[in-house]
């Protein structure tokens, strides 16, 4: 068994992709065993309230569509848009030992081993976070926005002096749930989580350093993940308000 952790809006046409993609090329029957923890943020949609309403009936069906009926679903549909309260709620319910962390506005588009990618932190406790990959590879290094990571033998490795760069990051990945529950007691409630899961935070230095960050990604192939959300953001006139690196919620153009 597995946790699912996702942040979404009231997009339920990118949590369709989102959704429906993975399972085709990631977890296939494994999709049987996981434990689907979303939330919801009332924002993405800016009609009458009947329409958000609308909205989240679309959700609601589309988890009904694709995650199995036996399954367990944790929903939260939050009162006001905040990404750090939405991303804090979700971690906050992992009960397994592993999770995968779904963010509602990716598409997977070559299919990659989740029993591969699933075995490689089992076997390796210091491996805590691997993530699908948004760049093309090439026989010994993956590009991973303005730095690269090299091949290790089974997987794209981030290196010990960019891990507190770019070793953990919020895209699709598979991760330790205790390396979370362990970031989880040092984080503050009003700084993106994502940033707070750097080595210049305090407490959670030690955690970085000890831990191995890496992409599950096939050699010279193309990239697996399309970024659906910023198409959307362009033609739907929304930007991430404030500083998009500490980014916590939407705002209307």
């Amino acid at each position: 068994m597995f946790d699912i952790t996702c942040t979404a809006t009231l997009r339920p046409e990118l949590l369709e992709k989102t959704i429906s993609s993975h399972i085709k090329n990631l977890f296939k029957e494994d999709i049987k065993y996981c434990r689907f923890i979303i939330n919801v943020d009332p924002i993405g949609h800016d009609g009458s309230e009947e329409q958000k309403k609308e909205k989240l009936n679309h959700i609601i069906e589309i988890l009904k569509k694709h995650i199995p009926k036996t399954n367990e679903i944790s929903y939260r549909v939050a009162e006001k848009p905040s990404f750090i309260s939405a991303f804090l709620w979700v971690m906050n319910q992992l009960k397994y030992d592993l999770f995968f962390h779904l963010e509602e506005d990716w598409e997977l588009v070559i299919p990659i081993n989740f029993a591969k990618m699933r075995k490689l932190i089992v076997d390796d406790p210091n491996l805590v976070h691997l993530r699908l990959s948004q760049f093309k590879s090439e026989d010994q290094t993956l590009k991973n926005w303005n730095k690269f990571l090299f091949w290790n033998g089974a997987y794209f490795q981030v290196k010990d002096e960019e891990k507190g760069t770019i070793g953990w990051a919020g895209h699709p990945s598979l991760n330790s749930s205790m390396f979370m529950k362990q970031c989880l007691k040092f984080m503050k409630p009003d700084i993106n989580p994502e940033k707070q899961i750097k080595h210049h935070y305090a407490g959670i230095r030690t955690l970085i350093e000890q831990s191995k960050f890496g992409s599950f990604h096939p050699r010279n192939t193309q990239a697996a993940e399309i970024d659906l959300g910023r198409k959307w953001m362009i033609e739907n006139n929304f930007a991430k308000a404030g500083n998009k690196a500490f980014f916590d919620t939407w705002e209307k153009i």
